[in-house]
């Protein structure tokens, strides 16, 4: 018994969907707008001031260093024509 609730547990999906919790379904865009949103303070907060000396140097490096590991996981571009068919505008 016990086995066959954690294959039902595993079988979950990992993020609900946002009508599980009662919110409309482009709630998932506010809430990756706003990650983007934070990730990119975070990554402007380690770049430290811009007055100084060379300092500056060492924050662009990590800076630069962050965006490189961001980009290598980006996937090409997608093909826009192929998910409009898949899924269409509805204007109810």
């Amino acid at each position: 018994e016990y086995d066959e609730y954690v294959t039902y547990i595993q079988q979950l999906p990992s993020n609900q969907k946002p009508e599980v919790f009662g919110l409309h379904a482009n709630a998932n865009i506010t809430k990756d707008e706003l990650e983007a949103s934070r990730l990119l303070q975070a990554t402007m907060s380690t770049q430290g001031s811009q007055s100084g000396g060379s300092g500056g140097d060492a924050g662009k490096g990590v800076v630069k260093s962050v965006a490189e590991n961001i980009l290598s996981k980006i996937t090409g571009p997608f093909d826009t024509a192929a998910v409009s068919a898949k899924y269409p505008i509805m204007y109810e």
